[in-house]
């Protein structure tokens, strides 16, 4: 008899099954994978560097995360991103933050992690079996049995859920039959096709800290942006896409989008210009931006956008043209049509029903055993580091009280 079955070979499942067995060295603990590899998402996350955490204060922490943040609460009070920094070093993994709070291993590879938790599987002779895809689950008396689609069968007394976000419902259907309930998974991190705009030909122009509105659904944020072939990118349209995933989901991406490129208000961005018109009036508008935060190819665009002639100099600027540039400076609009995934990142929000879980434990309130961790569950975090910390917390989580169980089990055999 198997104490933990763990159905998933990503993060989460690993970081588990490596967390038991460091607080449980004894306990029998067993990894499915239905495909040929594991770890995938941490392979290619942070363009294949691993952001395996962010370095935000613990009381804002939280505030990443659009859907779950709540529920994690207790998981992050007991394991939290200075927990994953300790933890990774501990087990010899330097690590380095960066400017904006990503937290990165020191040789910039994902591979680090990755030959760090197979090594620690190994280490602690925790069997992982490829290509078992699990089918059914079946409770009985004070076990559980698990079928997998090439006939293989389990007997084991916890169950720890860890298949990741899924975007099918045939992923979910071994689940739906245990009655376990399951909000809509929907697409979250996606950056914003414009097909119809001009502006994409700037492929590759950024700006340091952009203010960008979905002015019907009250949601704005601020951050990089960064022009793309199909679109706009960067933290703040990444982080517009998590927060506004379900209103985006219904409109079909279909939507107006407003940027500040500046975000700097109206009233301030029109009075550096006029204070130009008179310190350089004898240079033309396209010629000569005021500034720094705006590249040139966009500030061209801009004047062009206001229809203004490349002779037009400071000096030939009256209120109203003014006023227009101050305009498309603090209030681009744009005409959203459509997403595209950032990179290979794929993330989702929905997933298994958190009211169903208890927090303290992560456990099924109406499944004896059964447990869920990372993003399985409708939990989901922006870019930087933030889902992958909800992975290492739900799994110590989990394995705390996985320990509890299978020692008082123990005892009552002694």
């Amino acid at each position: 008899m198997i104490d933990v079955l763990i159905i998933g070979g990503g993060a989460s499942g690993f970081f588990t099954a490596l967390r038991l067995a460091e607080l449980n060295p004894a306990a029998r603990i067993v990894i499915l994978e239905k495909t040929a590899k594991v770890l995938t998402k941490v392979r290619i996350s942070g363009g294949g560097r691993c952001n395996v955490t962010n370095n935000s204060t613990t009381s804002t922490f939280l505030d990443n995360y659009p859907r779950g943040s709540f529920f994690l609460k207790q998981a992050f009070n007991t394991f939290n991103n200075k927990d994953t920094i300790e933890w990774f070093q501990k087990h010899g993994v330097e690590l380095k933050t960066e400017a904006d709070n990503r937290i990165f291993p020191e040789s910039n590879s994902s591979e680090t992690i990755i030959r760090l938790f197979q090594q620690l599987l190994q280490q602690y002779a925790i069997p992982l079996h490829y290509q078992h895809e699990v089918v059914s689950l079946e409770r009985k008396e004070s076990h559980w049995l698990v079928y997998c689609s090439n006939q293989a069968f389990f007997e084991t007394k916890n169950i720890v859920i860890s298949i990741g976000g899924q975007s099918s419902d045939q992923h979910y259907q071994w689940l739906q039959k245990l009655d376990l309930q399951l909000t809509p998974r929907i697409p979250s991190l996606f950056t914003f096709n414009i097909p119809n705009s001009p502006l994409k030909e700037l492929m590759g122009c950024s700006v340091p800290s952009a203010v960008i509105t979905l002015s019907s659904h009250k949601l704005e944020y601020t951050g990089p942006l960064l022009i793309t072939h199909w679109g706009i990118s960067g933290p703040a349209v990444l982080k517009l896409s998590a927060f506004g995933a379900i209103p985006l989901f219904h409109s079909q991406y279909q939507e107006t989008v407003q940027i500040n490129w500046l975000g700097k208000s109206f009233q301030e961005t029109e009075r550096i210009l006029k204070n130009i018109q008179t310190s350089e009036h004898k240079k033309t508008v396209r010629s000569f931006s005021p500034f720094e935060e705006i590249p040139k190819r966009l500030w061209v665009h801009i004047c062009e956008a206001c229809l203004f002639p490349d002779w037009l100099k400071w000096a030939e600027v009256g209120k109203a043209k003014r006023q227009l540039l101050t305009d498309h400076i603090t209030r681009y609009s744009l005409s959203m049509s459509g997403k595209t995934t950032f990179k290979e990142e794929f993330v989702t929000c929905g997933g298994l029903n958190t009211d169903f879980f208890d927090p303290d434990t992560f456990m099924h309130r109406q499944q004896d055993g059964l447990f869920a961790t990372g993003e399985v569950l409708n939990v989901d975090g922006i870019t930087g580091g933030f889902n992958f910390q909800a992975c290492w917390s739900s799994a110590n989580t989990v394995a705390i009280e996985l320990t509890k169980r299978i020692r008082s089990y123990t005892n009552k055999v002694v």
